[in-house]
């Protein structure tokens, strides 16, 4: 069954990536047709990976009890917003959409800052059922500290940008994520080293694609500091976060395999 899925998800994702190459260009768009459909394509190929990955881990949710099903189901809930929130990226950017109340406002980045709650939450509760007792698992602790690196963050010194509150809420974002990504696979890690055979393997795989996700993090925050346009480096962001999709899709195969070591 898994591997039909598999299958099925890749077919889905091919169709869904050569559909968005030839979607109709609007009136309004002042770049080049590549500049239009790239973004799009990429986008596309990152919501399938990471919804295929979200499915993936539902499926497992038979295997385990009530408690722990909710930890994979919060994680996947994360997969899911983070690809809406890659779909409404290229939206916004191909329509113009840029400047509009929504992605003034900082709404835009919503969904990433919940799918890295979403992780960190799924990720923390696994801990805590398995009797993990690392101050990692401590919301009160992780959240306070989590927003105060956000806010000596704000205060480091950086190039002339047009708007300093857009900037420092878009790359605020960027380091709440990145921070609870890290923590959520530092948890990961040291469950990996209490729990059983059975399940090292597929922990492995969540951990590296929670350090995946947050090496992209990375070089995001990086060049929201060296380049706020976000122009230089916007590629090869897109290709870390594509390798992150396929980690993410590897580590829900994984716990659908420890059904049958």
């Amino acid at each position: 069954m898994v591997g039909k899925f598999i299958v099925a998800s890749a077919v889905v994702t091919i169709l869904a990536t050569i559909g968005a190459s030839f979607l109709p260009i609007p009136a309004s768009w002042r770049g080049t047709s590549s500049e239009f459909h790239i973004p799009f394509i990429i986008d596309t190929l990152m919501a399938c990976l990471h919804i295929c990955a979200a499915l993936l881990f539902l499926m497992t949710l038979g295997a385990y009890k009530q408690k722990m099903r909710i930890a994979y189901a919060v994680v996947s809930g994360g997969l899911i917003l983070t690809a809406l929130g890659t779909l409404q990226l290229a939206v916004l950017d191909g329509f113009d959409l840029m400047d509009s109340p929504w992605s003034m406002s900082g709404g835009v980045a919503l969904p990433f800052l919940l799918a890295s709650l979403a992780y960190y939450a799924g990720t923390r509760s696994y801990g805590k059922l398995v009797g993990s007792t690392s101050l990692f698992t401590r919301a009160a602790l992780v959240i306070p500290v989590v927003l105060l690196g956000v806010v000596l963050f704000s205060l480091l010194p950086h190039v002339a940008v047009p708007s300093e509150i857009i900037y420092d809420v878009s790359n605020g974002i960027l380091v709440w994520s990145l921070l609870l990504d890290v923590t959520a696979a530092y948890i990961v890690l040291r469950v990996r080293q209490r729990i059983g055979l059975h399940y090292k393997q597929a922990l492995t795989w969540l951990a590296v694609a929670l350090l995946g996700s947050s090496l992209c993090l990375v070089v995001a925050v990086v060049q929201g500091v060296v380049d706020p346009n976000r122009e230089s480096t916007d590629y090869v962001v897109n290709i870390l976060a594509t390798i992150a999709g396929l980690l993410w899709v590897r580590a829900g195969y994984s716990f659908t395999r420890t059904r049958t070591y």
